[in-house]
């Protein structure tokens, strides 16, 4: 699926009434149209975001399908042929099927005309459409105490 594929599945049946104000992000300007217009396609407010911007001393009003957050990145996936990861390591991948697996990115060495070249590959990248790194998570705020970890005074003895 394209993201134009996306953006018009997103919308669904409001497509045709506002595929000619929708930006590249999927972001519908609420300026160029009707207000009856817009409280149809509201007629679910919690399927759709809001965004508001000053421009040039006027506020601009913007909505777009909640299935559309995080497509300005898409949700942080890399495409394969935008660009491979720079480091070795182990990497969440998609395949071609669109299952999300885990994948080992591998130094590959190769020499041409005396000189050596090296770039980093995926062992299996021939269905691999797109990869993201594997972040180790941020430690929690607090820890939710048990019987055996809590060494704070009993008052109630």
């Amino acid at each position: 699926m394209t993201i134009t594929e996306a953006i018009e599945a997103a919308y669904g049946e409001d497509w045709d009434k506002v595929k000619n104000y929708v930006d590249a992000n999927g972001w519908f300007n609420c300026r160029t149209r009707k207000p009856i217009e817009i409280d149809m396609m509201m007629k679910d407010f919690n399927k759709y975001e809001l965004k508001q911007e000053l421009i040039n001393g006027q506020i601009e009003t913007y909505l777009r399908p909640t299935l559309l957050k995080g497509i300005e990145n898409n949700n942080g996936w890399i495409s394969v042929n935008d660009k491979m990861p720079t480091e070795i390591g182990m990497y969440f991948i998609v395949n071609n099927e669109g299952e999300v697996t885990i994948e080992l990115a591998i130094k590959i060495t190769e020499y041409y005309n005396h000189k050596v070249f090296y770039h980093i590959e995926f062992m299996n990248n021939d269905k691999i459409t797109h990869w993201q790194p594997i972040i180790k998570p941020k430690p929690p705020i607090y820890l939710y105490e048990t019987e055996n970890s809590f060494t704070g005074i009993n008052i109630l003895d």
